[in-house]
């Protein structure tokens, strides 16, 4: 009986193990020193299947020899190995493991001797007993099935020879490795130390093209000329009106919504200025008297605009005006009026307290600043409308703006209070408190400006 010393698995014959292939067996037998003999079957297996014959009524079959088949050896579909096959094909070259020798590869017979399958059994040699037969001999010996060599076989060591080769298997020889490069003389090496250099990618900085900024916007721009823009003769451009209920100059005044708004780029956008601590005050603007020669019609609608004024009805007084411009386009009285009410109406809406209501104002600022600026250019030579349009330029953050109208106003008017008040603030708010001092002390006792060289410099007032 042989044990496969990889799975365990207990055999009575045959050269492999039956269920993982392997040649590495060890044969119980040998190790017996007592000679007991040992089992050649399974114990108790024909008591079994004739009690189970019995329990079930059926009869036991008789045995009968069966002729074994003997499969040829060129077959191509017998396979060297299996479960309980017959191995037909020696050619091992593992030195150890699955497949490899049980005894070791046999290095003495030399390379030329190479191991081949085989021949088919003749006359003179017996088979080997098949182990997938269910049939066992009981007249078997107990010693071990003695394995047939073909003539080219090798010979085999002996039982004794088996266990040193197992315990101690000879390793194959491997071819020699090429000898190292000797290694550099000390003559050869240099003490000076390897330079590395590093290359610097250089890249060209990316360039952020922007838009081209306004001459009038630079903070190095000329003061236009205002006595020339407002001294050019304007052509009267005739206007007709479907309705004078509806919105036919700048702004609907029936709504105070911020989606019915009149955009315009007008000059700069001034950027919101800090509050001061120092408020200085302006000179009311100036409404002026309109002729509407003998048209009641128009005498109605400028008695409206003026009672609207006085009840501080902003939004009434814009609208009548608005009327009368539609009637009156050249009319620079109409449009100064026109332009007074939505300065008002503006500085109300940005200091009543309202966030909805100072978003808006910026809208009735430009308004405003667009019906004055139609005023003086129908009429360029008249003061009070060149200061009612500074003063609106002022109150929308637009201080330098307003300081280029007020020079040439003072240089066609000198001595005048309000444009010497009005170009002194317009400086404060630039941050030119030195001429504004100066400008505020060129003026009479006039009660608003000495109320503000006052706050500048109290020692000078």
């Amino acid at each position: 009986m042989f044990e496969c010393q990889i799975c365990g698995l207990l055999s009575l014959g045959g050269t492999a193990c039956p269920a993982c292939g392997s040649q590495l067996r060890k044969d119980l037998s040998a190790e017996n020193a007592d000679g007991e003999v040992l089992p050649t079957e399974v114990p108790g297996l024909d008591d079994a299947a004739a009690a189970w014959y019995d329990l079930e009524g059926i009869e036991p079959p008789t045995e009968e020899e069966e002729p074994v088949a003997e499969e040829p050896t060129g077959s191509a579909e017998s396979l060297p190995f299996g479960y309980q096959g017959a191995s037909t094909v020696y050619a091992p070259t593992l030195p150890f493991g699955i497949g490899s020798f049980a005894d070791g590869i046999p290095f003495e017979a030399g390379d030329a001797t190479t191991m081949e399958a085989p021949p088919s059994p003749t006359n003179e040699i017996e088979p080997l007993p098949e182990p997938t037969e269910p049939t066992i001999e009981p007249e078997a010996t107990s010693g071990p099935v003695a394995e047939v060599a073909s003539p080219s076989t090798p010979s085999l060591p002996s039982e004794e020879e088996d266990m040193v080769a197992n315990d101690s298997p000879e390793v194959p020889s491997f071819p020699e490795l090429p000898a190292p490069p000797p290694a550099p003389s000390a003559s050869e090496m240099s003490d000076e130390p390897v330079r590395l250099t590093s290359a610097r990618l250089i890249t060209a900085a990316p360039i952020h093209e922007e838009p081209p900024v306004p001459d009038y916007w630079k903070i190095d721009a000329q003061i236009p000329d205002y006595e020339e823009i407002y001294g050019q003769e304007s052509t009267v451009v005739e206007m007709e009106y479907s309705s004078f209920d509806d919105d036919v100059v700048v702004y609907d005044h029936t709504q105070d919504s911020p989606a019915a708004v009149f955009h315009t780029p007008l000059e700069a956008t001034p950027q919101t200025p800090a509050k001061r601590s120092v408020k200085l005050r302006l000179h009311p603007a100036q409404a002026l008297s309109v002729d509407v020669g003998q048209s009641e019609e128009l005498q109605g609608m400028l008695n409206e605009g003026f009672q609207a004024m006085q009840r501080s009805d902003w939004s009434s007084a814009a609208r009548s005006f608005q009327r009368m411009a539609a009637v009156l386009p050249s009319n620079a009285e109409v449009y100064n009026n026109y332009g007074i009410a939505l300065l008002q109406r503006a500085t109300a809406m940005r200091d009543g307290g309202d966030p909805q209501q100072e978003v808006v104002a910026e809208t009735q600022f430009e308004s405003s600043i667009l019906a004055l600026r139609e005023a003086a250019k129908n009429a360029p030579t008249n003061g009070d409308v060149l200061v009612n349009l500074a003063i609106a330029l002022i109150e929308s953050g637009r201080a330098e703006k307003a300081l280029g109208i007020m020079n040439v106003h003072n240089a066609r008017t000198p001595g005048s209070e309000k444009g010497l008040n009005t170009a002194g603030v317009a400086m404060f708010n630039l941050g030119q408190l030195t001429q504004a001092v100066e400008t505020f002390g060129k003026a009479g006792e006039d009660a608003i400006v000495s109320g503000n060289l006052a706050q500048l410099s109290p020692n000078a007032a």
